[in-house]
């Protein structure tokens, strides 16, 4: 195996180094044009804030497995799965911000314009615990998106070599795209903060645009906006920032 993701990395590294020092490059040159920061902070800022592009919720804490990429057993949080009656709360909350009816609309626009980019795909991961739930779920998405999947459990490869990662970028954009709510209700800062350290609010007496909206995120997304991103503890240590789309780099 050692030798296997040994020569994947030396056919992948030149790509992965190019495509980022492009995205670098193009980051540059952008940041330059003050139409595109006014464009950025006064439209496209105040638009993320209306509800976020990801909500990803950890259903269950608790794990067996020791994959060598996951510092999982070395965590202080409870190992224990969410409460059904948090979970169906949250998703409610996320209909109710319109995240699926989102889908539609961009669907909806593209035909409009007689457009054939994006292509738009849903799936869901197959488990004996929602096997049940296939049905409905083709029947929600067939003929509304251009793909609908249906995939599996897998493991992922040992580990990822360091040389495949892309360049850092100057400011992260993961506060404005996805809210992250552990299996205990908190929601964090950011997916990486496995170890839930830097808790942004409570799904069990907060509303999903109540922590979004909130002072924390709020007071993140200032840091990272100003340059100042690496005075967050968790983000300082952190080797994976969001580049976000050109317009806002």
């Amino acid at each position: 195996m050692l030798l296997f993701r040994e020569g994947v990395s030396r056919v992948l590294s030149p790509a992965w180094r190019g495509r980022g020092e492009m995205q670098r490059r193009l980051q540059n040159s952008i940041v330059r044009l003050g139409p595109a920061r006014r464009l950025a902070r006064h439209v496209l800022l105040p638009r993320a804030l209306r509800r976020p592009q990801h909500v990803a919720l950890e259903v269950t804490a608790a794990c067996n497995a020791r994959c060598i990429m996951c510092p999982h057993h070395e965590t202080d949080r409870l190992m224990r799965p969410m409460d059904l009656v948090l979970f169906r709360k949250v998703v409610d909350e996320c209909a109710a911000l319109g995240v699926e009816a989102n889908i539609l609309r961009l669907v909806a626009i593209r035909q409009e314009l007689r457009a054939r980019r994006p292509t738009v795909r849903v799936g869901m991961i197959a488990m004996p615990e929602n096997r049940h739930e296939i049905t409905a779920f083709l029947e929600t998405w067939q003929g509304k998106v251009d793909f609908v999947e249906i995939d599996g459990l897998h493991n992922r490869l040992p580990g990822i070599d360091p040389a495949l990662c892309p360049g850092q970028a100057r400011r992260c954009f993961e506060p404005w795209q996805r809210l992250n709510v552990w299996a205990n209700g908190q929601a964090v800062l950011c997916c990486e903060d496995w170890n839930g350290t830097h808790v942004v609010g409570d799904a069990r007496v907060q509303t999903v645009g109540e922590i979004w909206e909130g002072g924390p995120m709020q007071a993140a997304r200032h840091a990272h906006e100003s340059g100042a991103g690496r005075g967050i503890a968790l983000c300082a240590g952190c080797s994976a920032w969001r580049a976000g789309p050109a317009s806002w780099a």
